[in-house]
């Protein structure tokens, strides 16, 4: 759930394409900021979604006022404001633009209110509807956030496995409130680009859920059949490869050795598999691997097995077989050059895990190790080993 809050800001590689006709304004105005810069970023960082339109532009805040010129289109598109001041910075929440010459008022730097645009359909749903509905909601996550940040601190970050349990208690519930929060949004507005577009970023930064396929089929044709919608579409069915009860896919990767290696049933525990997805970069990722071995010592003697894929791209390739080789970590080693495969099975975060049986039928997806420490326990105490 935390993962919904963070912004992934990547505005330090903006590109600014001048050789693209460019035809309609977006000025504003930013309350509160005398000078400094704001950036346009698309909210998914993949060009699909946008084509043209996914340039991130830079320009400068001057006495509060902004202005981007951008190319024309018909479709709408969202994106969020980053701006980076003397006195602040921060980001806001979506802002639809549709190729009409727009005015935006941004009264507040913050990645959960939206800016207003006069007589905006879209975007005044998006302020006074979406932001509202979820108010609450955000406010109960930020004292969670706020207090667990504390309870860390006092125990310098070595939570008694009681505390761990009861933070990750706590997370579970809030990632299923906003999951039934945003499925009774999206039946009050079946027809909305509101819905369309956090549907695409919750698929993009948490992954599939069960009720994405049912929301799509109530838009309007339209909204469907729109380059978005169809692009949506097929990440959606790329996500539902990967969905609870599925069987796992048959991927093909390279070892350690540089040799294609399948995923298929031989390569699976003969009782439990952990399939990872990780970057050597990622140290939520990283910091995960004490308890793995500590598991996986215990346990594969009765059929526990890892498969850890990593997304590393080139340069890092020598990192990633020394990391595995300094940290000992005993169990198979894929990579996913640059993460191909996995951004086509829509897996955007990290890490990112699946817990498969014996015949390769996904039983969890993101198992805490807590949980699968619980899981592995409890499952071969019942069968005597």
């Amino acid at each position: 759930m935390k993962k919904i809050l963070i912004l992934l800001v990547y505005f330090l590689n903006f590109s600014l394409s001048i050789s693209q006709p460019l035809d309609y304004t977006i000025e504003g105005y930013v309350s509160n900021v005398d000078s400094g810069m704001i950036y346009i970023l698309p909210v998914i960082n993949e060009a699909k979604y946008y084509g043209p339109n996914f340039m991130k532009d830079s320009a400068i805040i001057k006495n509060g006022l902004f202005k981007f010129r951008r190319i024309h289109d018909n479709d709408t598109y969202a994106y969020r404001f980053y701006i980076q001041s003397n006195l602040s910075s921060g980001a806001t929440d979506f802002v639809f633009v549709n190729g009409e010459n727009v005015f935006i008022e941004i009264d507040s730097i913050d990645e959960h209110i939206s800016p207003r645009i006069a007589n905006s359909l879209c975007q005044n749903e998006m302020k006074y509807e979406y932001n509202i509905f979820f108010k609450r909601f955000i406010e109960d996550v930020n004292r969670f956030y706020e207090h667990e940040e504390v309870i860390y601190n006092n125990y310098d970050g070595k939570l008694p496995k009681e505390v761990l349990l009861e933070f990750e208690a706590k997370q579970k519930l809030l990632s299923h409130q906003s999951d039934s929060l945003f499925q009774l949004y999206a039946e009050l507005h079946p027809n909305s680009h509101v819905t369309l577009w956090k549907m695409i970023e919750r698929l993009k930064n948490i992954g599939h859920n069960s009720s994405y396929r049912s929301i799509f089929n109530k838009f309007p044709v339209e909204i469907r059949n729109s380059p978005i919608g169809l692009i949506f579409l097929q990440d959606l069915s790329a996500s539902e490869l990967l969905s609870i009860n599925s069987v796992f896919p048959e991927l093909q990767f390279q070892n350690i050795q540089e040799e294609i290696t399948v995923i298929d049933k031989p390569k699976l525990g003969g009782s439990f598999t952990l399939v990872d997805f990780w970057f050597t970069d990622c140290m939520p990722c990283r910091k995960q691997f004490p308890e793995l071995k500590r598991l996986f010592k215990i346990y594969r003697q009765y059929g526990f097995q890892i498969i850890g894929i990593s997304i590393d791209e080139e340069s890092k390739i020598d990192t990633w077989r020394n990391l595995i080789h300094k940290e000992s970590l005993n169990w198979l080693h894929l990579l996913d050059k640059s993460g191909k495969t996995t951004t086509q099975l829509a897996i955007n975060s990290f890490p990112t895990n699946f817990l498969l049986n014996s015949d390769g039928v996904i039983l969890k997806k993101n198992i805490s190790i807590s949980e699968l420490a619980t899981l592995l326990s409890e499952s071969y105490k019942k069968t005597g080993k």
